[in-house]
């Protein structure tokens, strides 16, 4: 902060009290014998530096009181912050909170006999104590940060590749296949967009679904490379493709459900103008 200049900056001074002191000199630099006039200017000196450090310390309080009046400030605006949800803010002003805080309680400790022990250990405790309080709810702030990218990281569903089998998607369940790809990719985008609260729930559910595709159709793709290496292997490649037909229904629905919930504001509205809602309510 700017407010900490040296002890002799000029505009510090009492000029009043330097007037006085100079008219002293005078009077005993005429009065007294001339061996003891040559101390008085180092008298006058030492108490010059008394009076102007006594001033100085008036107005290092005054700008402590201004400090605490704006860290008040500080401190309701991140009561507000921290209600509305918005972490980022509340970061950035915690922060600049903290340093202002922290030069508050060092210059108590410096101005401690000025400010007596009552004032001065009020200021104290007020400021560990709401250091300690932003800096326990940063810490949550970074937690739930942490949990965050942990979900994110937990819910992730590995995109679709033809790449990743050994041999190309046969015929008879490409259209199957690909349907079902352009269905996940969709979910995965409406369940990441939602604004419910659960995205998790649904991610989890989707995840075990795709992976339990992906055992059917790597187990099919096995059988169909080499048929002769399995029992039964036609009716198991042909018990596989319906399961994956049945499959691609289930997402066909599960999206038409994550779509539907997208529809809300639209059916209320549209049932507020509809031509019977209207004709209702003029019976």
């Amino acid at each position: 902060m700017n407010r900490r200049k040296s002890f002799f900056h000029s505009h510090f001074y009492n000029s009043s009290a330097i007037t006085v002191l100079l008219i002293v000199l005078f009077f005993f630099s005429v009065t007294v014998d001339p061996l003891e006039a040559l101390i008085l200017p180092s008298l006058l000196f030492i108490a010059a530096h008394r009076i102007h450090v006594s001033s100085n310390k008036k107005m290092r309080i005054e700008y402590l009181r201004q400090d605490i009046q704006k860290v008040d400030l500080d401190l309701n605006q991140l009561d507000f912050f921290h209600d509305k949800g918005e972490i980022e803010a509340y970061q950035a002003l915690a922060n600049q909170t903290l340093e202002r805080l922290e030069y508050i309680q060092a210059e108590a400790i410096d101005l401690r006999k000025k400010l007596g022990l009552k004032r001065y250990n009020s200021i104290s405790k007020n400021a560990t104590k709401y250091q300690q309080q932003v800096r326990y709810q940063l810490q949550e702030y970074k937690q739930l940060a942490y949990q965050e990218q942990v979900r994110l990281k937990n819910a992730y569903v590995e995109p679709m590749d033809d790449n990743q089998w050994e041999c190309p998607i046969p015929e008879e369940i490409r259209e199957t296949y690909l349907n079902i790809q352009k269905d996940h990719q969709e979910i995965v985008r409406k369940i990441e967009n939602s604004t419910g609260g659960n995205q998790q729930e649904l991610m989890a559910v989707h995840q075990a679904q795709m992976s339990n595709f992906q055992d059917i159709l790597n187990g099919y793709l096995k059988i169909y490379q080499n048929p002769k290496d399995y029992y039964q292997a036609k009716q198991r490649l042909k018990k596989a493709q319906v399961a994956m037909e049945q499959f691609d229904l289930l997402l066909d629905e599960t999206l038409k459900q994550l779509n539907e919930t997208d529809m809300r504001d639209f059916e209320i509205s549209l049932r507020i103008l509809s031509p019977e809602n209207e004709t209702g309510e003029n019976k």
